[in-house]
């Protein structure tokens, strides 16, 4: 495969990393690889980083997903190449594809790839668990540093030996059974939180000749969910009582050097999955800058193309840009324009929040003066 460097001076786009599935977490992994490893600086006129084909109207994203899709495909100039089946496009696929505002980002004629300028968390102490492409040493799978667990010893309501799972990053551990409200998945689904030795949904026993982890206070095994929004969204199931050749969603690798929970189901041998956290650094600003020149080619005001983005899983949350992060002056005010309806959503100075749905975005465009930078 031809380095970046190299690629830039004989083709006009190079591909980032692997194949891209039709799932969330398969869409914003490309995303963070393009930008982890620093692949901006190679694009601009005459070349592209390529996160491979739309996957927009395949089915298995919800809107607001698919709308961050196509949105990050803008902003980060990749080719917008679609993927799904033409004969049988919905209006909703169709509108969202061919949506001028956001297409003229993608071919904007500077030509300069969008970039994360702020992240944070939303200081939400109960986090998601799910399943990611597990990170290698090698880079091909990006670098997921929430994917390292650690065993604690705990004690099991009936005094036999257990164990908690602490995130070696965020000193949270893992728990069987998030809170029963409409912001989760249902009462069985795993979430990490503060460790407490004593709370029995954060106690598990491992059995090594089953290769399940399961959950003494339930009885139930930590399983990959059978929904497929998330794609890998994770639950309790029913433990196996016998070994089998065939491997299920049930089956876990514990990797004590690497820290790893790796689901060996079957279904995911070409791509392993680890356990990780959805919501760290989960409210994200994106931007980058448009041309601006009026018909004479002067210079009368300053464009951004901007993504809100909430990565949590579970609550929409308000996201906020700092005009300051834009290197505009305080003083300054911004004209802000929603591009998948063209509304104007008013002028603002300083800063613009905006509520975000999960997995969802706000796509904007920032239209400020000339002459307003710090």
């Amino acid at each position: 495969v031809l380095p970046f460097e190299t690629a830039r001076s004989v083709c006009n786009l190079r591909r980032v990393t692997h194949d891209i599935k039709d799932s969330y977490y398969d869409m914003v992994r490309e995303v963070d690889v393009n930008h982890g490893d620093g692949l901006a600086k190679y694009a601009g006129p005459g070349f592209w980083n390529d996160m491979d084909m739309l996957e927009v109207g395949n089915g298995a994203m919800t809107l607001d997903e698919e709308l961050t899709h196509m949105a990050f495909w803008c902003l980060l100039k990749s080719p917008i190449i679609l993927g799904n089946d033409l004969r049988n496009m919905s209006r909703q696929t169709l509108d969202l594809v061919s949506n001028a505002a956001a297409l003229a980002i993608n071919q904007d004629a500077l030509g300069v790839q969008g970039a994360l300028v702020a992240e944070y968390d939303s200081n939400i102490t109960v986090a998601i668990a799910v399943l990611t492409n597990c990170s290698q040493q090698d880079g091909r799978n990006g670098s997921d540093p929430y994917q390292q667990w650690e065993r604690v010893d705990a004690d099991v309501h009936d005094g036999g030996g257990g164990m908690l799972l602490r995130n070696r990053v965020l000193g949270t551990c893992l728990c069987a059974s998030g809170p029963n409200t409409t912001n989760f998945h249902g009462p069985t689904q795993p979430v990490t939180q503060p460790c407490n030795t004593t709370d029995p949904q954060q106690v598990w026993q491992y059995d090594s000749k089953l290769r399940q982890l399961s959950s003494p206070a339930s009885g139930l095994c930590f399983a990959i969910g059978k929904t497929t929004i998330p794609m890998y969204q994770l639950g309790m199931a029913e433990c196996r009582h016998a070994s089998s050749p065939k491997l299920g969603p049930q089956q876990f690798d514990i990797d004590a050097s690497t820290g790893h929970v790796r689901s060996l189901f079957k279904d995911y041998s070409e791509h392993p999955l680890c356990l990780s956290v959805d919501s760290v650094g989960d409210l994200q600003v994106w931007a980058g800058p448009l041309s601006s020149s009026t018909s004479d080619g002067s210079q009368s005001q300053q464009r951004w193309a901007v993504m809100l983005v909430n990565r949590a899983v579970y609550r929409p949350a308000n996201v906020t840009v700092q005009f300051a992060d834009l290197g505009l002056a305080a003083a300054v005010s911004v004209q802000v324009e929603d591009v998948w309806s063209g509304r104007s959503l008013g002028g603002h100075v300083a800063s613009y929040t905006h509520s975000v749905a999960p997995h969802g975005s706000a796509f904007l465009t920032l239209t400020a003066a000339a002459g307003g930078h710090e």
